[in-house]
């Protein structure tokens, strides 16, 4: 299994910008985005890998490769994680699997969050 740096995007803002305006996500990075059912990509300039989670972390439906300008979700989830292109295939993400956010594992940490 590969590792991942993580993004988090929690607060509402930070979910409803998603990576709009942001650095494309570089080969290893995903970016968590709770709760979130449906995704877009709708002024991205490159595909991307959506992964959709329950509230466990357990991987529901994995789109791959969703071309800018389009809608991807699933009812029964709980969070998305957005990866690169090529990237959830890379990384060994398969429906069933969980996957763990290490940004959430870190912000349970005592003194974490603390920039």
């Amino acid at each position: 299994m590969v590792s991942v740096r993580w993004r988090c995007a929690t607060g509402l803002m930070d979910r409803m910008r998603g990576l709009l305006g942001q650095a494309p996500l570089a080969p290893g990075e995903a970016l968590w985005i709770a709760p979130c059912r449906a995704v877009h990509t709708i002024g991205l300039g490159d595909a991307i890998d959506v992964i959709f989670v329950d509230k466990r972390a357990r991987v529901l439906r994995i789109v791959h490769r969703l071309r800018p300008g389009r809608l991807a979700w699933c009812w029964r989830a709980w969070a998305t994680i957005e990866l690169a292109a090529g990237e959830a295939t890379r990384v060994g993400w398969k429906e069933g699997m969980v996957v763990l956010p290490g940004c959430l594992l870190e912000s349970a940490q005592p003194g974490a969050g603390a920039d």
